[in-house]
């Protein structure tokens, strides 16, 4: 990542508390940060809160083909495999927020880029 034109930066949202383990919230947290500074070659990583949901957008080139399929529990095209970016730690992300109860949603950010959502439950969350 060094010597490349990208900014991270936190842009703000309301603070909420997360009851969960720890290590599990800032691997899933931490590793869609991680992500979406390793593939955005120049730009920005915004990491925001937004209700209970931590939001993290970037200004890359989208998700690969094959980590969008194995995010969706589909087989990955053939020809995506052995490719950068099979979405091995967005499997791993999933799984946490599945054994916490959150969900993990995938959209589009405006102008291009990725956009990863992770919404926390209530019984989760405190303002």
């Amino acid at each position: 990542m060094t010597g490349r034109p990208l900014a991270l930066r936190h842009v703000g949202g309301d603070d909420f508390t997360i009851h969960g383990v720890r290590e599990l919230v800032l691997a899933a947290i931490g590793n869609l940060v991680r992500n979406a500074c390793q593939y955005t070659e120049s730009g920005t990583v915004e990491v925001s809160l937004a209700g209970r949901a931590v939001v993290v957008e970037d200004t890359g080139p989208g998700l690969p083909p094959a980590a969008r399929a194995r995010l969706h529990n589909e087989p990955i095209p053939a020809d995506a495999r052995g490719s950068s970016g099979t979405g091995l730690g967005l499997g791993l992300v999933q799984r946490i927020c599945t054994h916490l109860g959150a969900s993990l949603v995938l959209g589009s950010r405006a102008g291009g880029g990725t956009r990863f959502e992770i919404h926390f439950p209530d019984e989760l969350t405190r303002p």
